[in-house]
């Protein structure tokens, strides 16, 4: 097997990076003190409900409540139908904020919010440093490292993930891990150790959320698809056989109690939400596909707070989306044209072939629900967020790359384009914290105050 062994120059993105972590941290704080916990209120469009802060969060905590105090696991089509529905999720997440709940307890809503809720926080920062470590595990360039781990600490849609009690972000977390240590494989070979680990990250993941299953093919193609990186048969035997004994008691713990053994059937026959059929319907097939699903994806991407129902001004989606697009053109540019440093660059163009094998699985996964039911949450496309910020990311370093040899040479453009993207998610955090999330919860909570404002959802 011909490893690939690199030397690294010694680096300079600790303050940088340090800088990121703060801001994360307080962005995501500030997120937790503005969304509403366990609060009723009354959606435009969906009329009253129990909860309207974080979507799902009430049920989920229900889910760590039963673990801590009841003592038990929960299971589906117990209790009430809208307080149990994440019952039939895997466990691992909810172990690890049982503990916290148990100690904290239920009374003080605002104590069990902050200590619940924190919790993602922690895991949140974990996803930033991997993002960075990562990327440049596989490519080498700390400046689009950095950028990366920047795009995802202040998307203000992560920041929101961060901020609620779900199980997402730790399923990010896992699926960043596994290319973690990919990556090192391929810069060092597989060995038994490294099969062992990303077999128990693997596990883990299917022990976190079911659509952990979209990184199992990505984990295969690296393991096959590239000569220079190829693992031996018996790694890759270890890697899921492994995999497969660590999420086997829940997995039989499933199938006897829904004859499923992911639990995927009994989920989606009582899952009732619009139905795609309608949508298509009322709005067409292109018009649903393009503007209920795709642009309203596009801009959950960037953020759409409560359920579904708080959304930024068109303006500042616009402003975020259009330097996007732009990184995305001169990452096109960068793999189209001939002598690019990214045909130049194997290890740089196999990570972005596993990105985009990750993306295309996700992206089925997305759309196949969809055919279902209405769901455009962007968060579902989440698994595959290092393709996309990893594209952008690499689309600036083309575009400054080129202003070098045009204008002039220096590092300042990569800098300015990076930098003055990431200045504008940071607007679009300050944009919601201090104004749209508060408006935005105060119109739902107190619809009797509001009457006499003027206040829409629809842009």
């Amino acid at each position: 097997m011909n490893v690939r062994m690199r030397r690294e120059a010694p680096s300079k993105s600790k303050i940088p990076l340090l800088l990121i972590f703060a801001l994360y941290i307080v962005l995501a704080l500030g997120f937790i003190q503005v969304t509403p916990y366990r609060t009723a209120g009354y959606l435009p469009y969906q009329g009253y409900q129990k909860d309207i802060g974080a979507p799902d969060e009430r049920q989920h905590v229900n889910y760590i409540r039963t673990l801590a105090h009841v003592r038990r696991f929960p299971v589906f089509g117990e209790g009430e139908g809208y307080e149990t529905y994440e019952s039939h999720q895997p466990p691992l997440y909810y172990l690890l904020c049982a503990p916290l709940s148990a100690i904290v307890g239920t009374e003080n809503l605002a104590l069990e919010m902050w200590t619940l809720r924190s919790v993602n926080v922690v895991l949140g920062l974990f996803v930033v440093a991997l993002m960075f470590k990562v990327v440049k595990g596989f490519t080498n360039d700390e400046g689009v490292a950095l950028f990366c781990a920047g795009f995802v600490a202040l998307l203000p849609m992560f920041l929101a993930l961060s901020a609620a009690v779900n199980n997402d972000i730790l399923l990010y977390l896992i699926g960043l891990w596994s290319f973690a240590i990919i990556v090192e494989a391929w810069n060092k070979g597989w060995n038994t150790k490294r099969a062992s680990w990303l077999g128990l990250s693997l596990g883990l993941g299917l022990l976190t959320k079911t659509s952990a299953l979209v990184y199992w093919i990505p984990v295969l193609a690296s393991m096959i698809l590239w000569k220079s990186y190829r693992a031996q048969l018996r790694y890759i035997i270890l890697t899921f056989a492994l995999a497969l004994l660590i999420a086997s008691p829940w997995l039989i713990r499933n199938y006897l109690l829904y004859g499923d053994p992911l639990a995927i059937r009994i989920f989606q026959e009582a899952f009732h939400t619009y139905p795609a059929s309608k949508a298509i319907a009322d709005s067409g097939f292109w018009g649903y596909w393009l503007e209920w699903v795709a642009l309203r994806a596009l801009w959950s991407f960037w953020g759409v707070f409560s359920y579904f129902e708080i959304n930024m001004e068109m303006w500042v989606y616009w402003l975020l989306s259009i330097p996007a697009a732009l990184g995305i053109l001169g990452f096109l540019v960068r793999i189209f044209t001939k002598n690019s440093v990214f045909t130049k660059n194997p290890m740089e163009r196999s990570f972005h072939c596993l990105n985009f094998i990750l993306f295309v699985i996700v992206l089925y996964t997305f759309i196949q629900f969809n055919t279902v039911y209405y769901q455009a949450q962007a968060r579902y496309l989440f698994p595959a967020l290092i393709f996309f910020v990893s594209i952008v990311g690499f689309g600036f370093r083309t575009i400054s790359d080129g202003l070098s040899k045009l204008i002039s040479e220096s590092r300042v453009w990569f800098s300015g384009l990076a930098g003055g993207f990431l200045f504008l998610l940071f607007v679009a955090d300050m944009y919601c914290l201090l104004w749209l999330l508060p408006i935005g919860f105060y119109r739902i909570t107190h619809p009797e105050e509001l009457q006499s404002i003027k206040y829409s959802t629809d842009t």
